[in-house]
């Protein structure tokens, strides 16, 4: 028996990446932000409050992305892969070890995060949209 197949993560370039780290800021200010694999997880599965999006390390393993992948097509959660690091992710998420993901909980700004991960990369916050 096989695995269902599941959604591709969304991937997010270095340049969007940065373009949305503002908006990623103030959602950590918000206290919006669940960092590390295992609260990302609790997240997706919370049936009370859904995160809007988990982001992804660019080095996370193969055994964490597809465990966060499922979750996140299992539960019809956005997943976005970015080109960063586990290292530098926890470092900008104010962590004080590596984060391979992220849940970005629906409190804050976060629809302003969601938009920049999503517009086209010639786009991204070029046009007043962010």
């Amino acid at each position: 028996m096989t695995d269902p197949p599941r959604e591709a993560p969304m991937k997010v370039t270095e340049k969007t990446f940065r373009a949305a780290l503002p908006a990623l800021m103030l959602c950590r200010k918000a206290g919006a932000v669940k960092t590390g694999v295992g609260a990302a997880l609790d997240a997706v599965r919370n049936a009370s409050g859904k995160p809007a999006a988990v982001i992804l390390a660019s080095d996370a393993s193969e055994r964490t992305k597809k465990q966060v992948g499922d979750k996140c097509s299992f539960y019809s959660v956005p997943l976005f892969e970015t080109e960063t690091t586990a290292e530098e992710l926890g470092e900008l998420l104010g962590s004080r070890s590596l984060c391979a993901a992220a849940a970005v909980m629906k409190r804050g700004p976060y629809e302003s995060l969601i938009r920049a991960f999503e517009l086209p990369e010639e786009d991204n916050g070029q046009n007043g949209r962010m």
